[in-house]
């Protein structure tokens, strides 16, 4: 990496700039760092998009048509970079010197424009200078930054591709699987995390998938938080078998349960109360994507999940947030119920512990306020409260923010 970034300060200083040329594209390119913060900052989602960079610095070139090493490293060195360029380099080292690099090529490719940025009314873009058109063709990442920003809707991305002119389509067609990748997990993103898990192992055609979704014909097993916003649901997550209804652009929801339960219409602008199986527990658990039908023995039927109990102990501390499962019928799957760890005691001569867990949506003086269960193993058991429990989960710092949204205003009574 310290070659590459001598030939960086090298190329930098590099003759044919002159004192002022060579201030103004320092100041842009400090103003492109910048402003790719500031990105970064305001749309996280957004502002890193590997795939994309990494596919395009294969073709990448040069304002005056050098290739993307060539460019990098100047013609003396070629040989040299040629040689560290195999694949001994690694790809975090790869992504590092080719954002160093797209940010002086933008820089320069942007030079036609330091005269009017900077108030210097004198030295005005002139014919043959670099235009737009040549800079979207050889910095393929301005371009994609546009269409990352701009492309909110499947009909924006098509519009800007094919109906604007041939150039700008041939470009896009290169990140076609990221961008639609993209624009799946805006509109999705519950579905979009179950989609991936499930195929880690095959490349998915989100374009196709997209349709698929559009048309009501993908249905996906996720965890509803609040279900029916009912109070005996509060502060909990129950599964529920969902689909996307583009009529009425709602997710419907079918409760999996021993009981009939009328499914529920989720508007879009709730997608936050959808979540997928907890990474934490998905090892354990090895959701589908859409739960096997139930079971009629007890002993297969507590082998799936939703109904799958969470083994283990590791890793609880008192003063956590936790998810304890729950059910309150035999038959029905578990859902999870937030709460604080109170305190632990394990088991010396076996693998499980009790627990003691808060659930502070409930009055102090309330016989739910308090419980304690036995877990660790793969038996369901039967609790105190009514009903039955399983396993007990550690809820990450995002879970927990994520778990406080739905705290209810007012004590839960019973």
């Amino acid at each position: 990496m310290g070659f590459a970034d001598n030939k960086i300060q090298h190329l930098r200083g590099s003759p044919g700039l002159n004192g002022d040329e060579l201030h103004v594209c320092n100041r842009m390119n400090e103003a492109w760092m910048q402003h790719r913060k500031l990105f970064a900052d305001e749309f996280p989602q957004r502002s890193h998009s590997p795939e994309i960079w990494l596919t395009h610095g294969q073709h990448l070139k040069a304002v005056d048509g050098k290739p993307f090493k060539e460019h990098l490293f100047g013609n003396e060195c070629l040989e040299a970079a040629k040689a560290s360029a195999e694949p001994v380099v690694s790809e975090p080292q790869q992504c590092q010197w080719f954002g160093l690099s797209v940010n002086r090529m933008v820089a320069s490719s942007l030079g036609q424009l330091d005269s009017w940025a900077w108030g210097n009314r004198e030295r005005v873009a002139v014919p043959a200078q670099t235009n737009f058109t040549e800079i979207v063709e050889r910095v393929p990442p301005v371009l994609f930054l546009i269409v990352d920003f701009i492309a909110d809707r499947p009909l924006d991305a098509v519009r800007f591709s094919c109906q604007t002119a041939n150039f700008i389509f041939t470009e896009t067609r290169m990140t076609e699987h990221s961008l639609w990748n993209a624009l799946y997990e805006r509109r999705w993103p519950a579905f979009h995390e179950a989609l991936s898990h499930e195929s880690r192992a095959v490349v998915l055609d989100w374009r196709a998938q997209y349709q698929e979704t559009l048309a009501g014909n993908t249905k996906i097993t996720l965890e509803v938080y609040h279900r029916e916003r009912k109070r005996g649901f509060a502060m909990s997550v129950m599964p529920a078998n969902v689909s996307f209804k583009v009529k009425n652009n709602v997710y419907m929801a079918e409760y999996i349960s021993a009981s009939q339960v009328r499914p529920e219409a989720i508007p879009v602008s709730q997608s936050y109360r959808l979540r997928f199986c907890p990474p934490s527990a998905r090892e354990r658990l090895e959701p589908d994507l859409v739960a096997k039908p139930q079971e009629q023995e007890p002993e297969a039927m507590s082998l799936q999940y939703p109904y799958r109990v969470l083994q283990g102990t590791a890793g609880l501390m008192p003063g956590q947030s936790v998810e304890l499962q729950w059910k309150m019928q035999w038959g029905s799957p578990f859902g999870w119920w937030y709460g604080t760890l109170e305190a632990i005691t394990r088991e010396t001569n076996g693998p499980h512990a009790t627990a003691t867990i808060l659930f502070d949506h409930f009055p102090k003086d309330s016989r739910w306020y308090r419980m304690e269960v036995r877990f660790g193993d793969l038996e369901i058991q039967p609790n105190d409260f009514g009903g039955f429990t399983g396993g007990i989960r550690a809820c990450s710092d995002a879970e927990t923010r994520h778990w406080n949204q739905y705290f209810p205003q007012a004590f839960a009574m019973y």
